[in-house]
């Protein structure tokens, strides 16, 4: 081992990946009592990586030609008397989806999805309920989508409400502001969903490239606040953010970098 640095390299798809460097430290003794400080900083630390987590998730799958953004929400008088009904009518919603796709023999179609609520754990949690869906339907229209949001059948069926869907731009990090957008208010009472078969980020680690010491004076020096600095490291990619932290407890900096291709996977297809 070079030195004490992981690069650890998180290919979500051939035009968007993230990289972190990792200070690496010996195994530290278990058994000590944590404090509620650290209990919430620990608490902290897991939304950011769950958020992460999903930011990744949707790049790897979702950046592509044909997806779109759904949202759904109901008109006075349908909603839902509960969250977990609520929950149910997504269900519905995406179950007609797929249905209407493989009645056709159109490819099966991928998503994520939340239906989103009041205030978890108070009386507030079934109001305002509605969803938020990334949906890769290829073949289906918008307005065939947008039919599917209804209950019942025959002469009974009726739309449950508005449903506001469009197009995914092929805009560098559009899909990140429409991930942080279903990540919002995390107060709120959420129950998540996703298609089978999705796609996993590829993990590349590589514990040779970087030392602490050269990591150490680049931050020092501002280099690794540069984002020209590591499209250097990184050729043929753009880098559009390098966050820098400084970890008091471990005397040492973390680097966390999120870069681009310049191709636009749209162009492509």
């Amino acid at each position: 081992m070079r030195g004490s640095v992981r690069e650890k390299k998180i290919v979500c798809s051939p035009v968007y990946q993230e990289v972190d460097l990792i200070p690496l430290r010996k195994e530290s003794k278990a058994g000590a009592p944590q404090g509620r400080e650290s209990t919430e900083k620990q608490k902290r630390a897991n939304q950011r990586a769950a958020e992460r987590h999903f930011v990744q998730l949707v790049n790897a799958n979702f950046v592509r030609k044909g997806v779109l953004l759904v949202d759904l929400t109901y008109v006075g008088g349908e909603e839902p008397e509960n969250f977990e009904r609520a929950d149910r009518n997504m269900g519905n919603f995406l179950r007609r989806v797929c249905y209407l796709s493989a009645k056709r023999k159109l490819p099966k179609p991928a998503y994520v999805a939340v239906t989103e609520g009041g205030e978890e754990g108070t009386g507030e949690e079934n109001h305002r309920l509605h969803h938020h869906i990334i949906l890769y339907a290829p073949g289906l229209t918008r307005d065939e989508v947008e039919d599917l949001w209804s209950a019942g059948r025959g002469r009974k069926r009726h739309s449950l409400g508005r449903v506001n869907t469009r197009r995914a731009q092929p805009v560098r990090g559009s899909l990140i502001e429409r991930a942080m957008y279903m990540l919002k208010a995390p107060k709120h009472k959420k129950r998540w969903h996703q298609s089978l078969g999705l796609k996993k980020p590829v993990l590349k680690i590589n514990d040779d490239r970087y030392t602490k010491r050269q990591v150490l004076r680049w931050c020092t020096n501002g280099d690794a606040y540069d984002r020209a600095f590591w499209e250097k490291k990184y050729p043929s990619w753009q880098v559009e953010e390098a966050n820098v932290e400084f970890n008091e407890i471990e005397g040492a900096y973390y680097i966390r970098l999120r870069m681009w291709r310049s191709k636009s996977p749209w162009s492509r297809e």
